[in-house]
């Protein structure tokens, strides 16, 4: 699951975490640790 997730989701999530960790500082942080 998690080798599928990464594979898949690392490059999508990667891109909205940077782009949304910065707009969304106080909200990417919650789910920060879960998608790292």
């Amino acid at each position: 699951m998690e080798a599928e997730s990464s594979s898949k989701g690392n490059r999508p999530v990667g891109i909205a975490a940077m782009t949304g960790g910065v707009a969304m500082a106080p909200r990417t942080e919650t789910l920060d640790p879960v998608p790292a």
